[in-house]
């Protein structure tokens, strides 16, 4: 998968200015520290290893995460302009624990995933990008379509991969997706190649000449799959404080009472897409 980097930056800011609710601005490791949990492994005494996101501290773009932000100061989408957000672990084969995703759409027809990835007592797991292959092989990887009359599942392949502008390690990850224009996962994916920019950066697959997009504004229910490869660092020696690389893990959304038997594959499940026609009162109780 070709990658530009002049041209990704520009898909970034775009993208960026086409989200809506954006709040806040960045804190850092200190403030994530005190919030959260002192006794984190990164926070005794707070760590000089550095994340692109500062600790889930980026607001626009990098690290979206809905709710109340007057009640927690790293919420940086305002949950009023979301139709319901569905949180789940983020968790490895075995059902460990190793973070939150949350998945919500927004009134202006975008779907929003963003991964945080937890504090550890011991060391601390990030998300690399490019993956230690490369940037040839993603790191993380969303894929999301209708659910076909068939119940057959979105094609396994990189739809949505490393959702990211620069190289770094982070503990939060968003996708922002204009659900009027879906990269087709059959004939298509999300690239940085400047020939794709006027497909809303969906790029053919091999033997497709045409690819266009799908709008999937009208669908009530979406079948996703987000995954994320992640490695635990000690935070102890090494350069930057970040120490030496012990282990990964492959993780990812963790879907409860799942209906669909396959959709446990490669963590697949079913998301409620619907969107009311006018946003709530502010008034009223802060949507779930």
């Amino acid at each position: 998968m070709a990658r530009c980097r002049a041209t990704w930056l520009a898909l970034a800011v775009s993208m960026v200015l086409m989200g809506q609710g954006a709040l806040g601005s960045a804190l850092g490791v200190n403030e994530w520290c005190s919030t959260y949990n002192n006794t984190f492994a990164a926070c005794n005494p707070p760590t000089d290893c550095q994340t692109a996101d500062t600790y889930w501290s980026v607001p626009t773009g990098w690290c979206k995460i809905p709710g109340d932000p007057s009640v927690d100061p790293f919420v940086s989408f305002d949950s009023y302009g979301a139709c319901g957000v569905k949180t789940m672990g983020l968790q490895d084969v075995n059902g460990k624990t190793y973070g939150t995703l949350y998945i919500y759409r927004t009134f202006e027809n975008r779907l929003i995933a963003t991964a945080l990835i937890n504090g550890t007592s011991e060391g601390q797991w990030y998300y690399e990008y490019p993956s230690a292959e490369g940037y040839t092989v993603p790191s993380a990887i969303l894929t999301m379509n209708q659910i076909s009359s068939s119940g057959q599942l979105p094609p396994d392949t990189p739809q949505y991969a490393d959702p990211v502008f620069s190289s770094g390690k982070y503990t939060c990850v968003t996708w922002d997706i204009d659900l009027g224009r879906v990269c087709d996962p059959d004939t298509s994916f999300y690239s940085a190649n400047p020939a794709a920019v006027d497909n809303a950066g969906c790029q053919c697959r091999e033997g497709f000449s045409q690819c266009p997009t799908l709008n999937l504004t009208a669908s009530t229910t979406l079948v996703m799959s987000v995954r994320l490869n992640i490695s635990r660092y000690s935070l102890v020696g090494g350069e930057s404080g970040c120490g030496t690389r012990s282990e990964s893990r492959l993780v990812g959304s963790k879907f409860q009472a799942v209906q669909i038997p396959i959709l446990a594959y490669n963590f697949y499940g079913v998301v409620q897409a619907s969107c009311p026609d006018v946003k709530p009162d502010p008034k009223a109780p802060r949507p779930p």
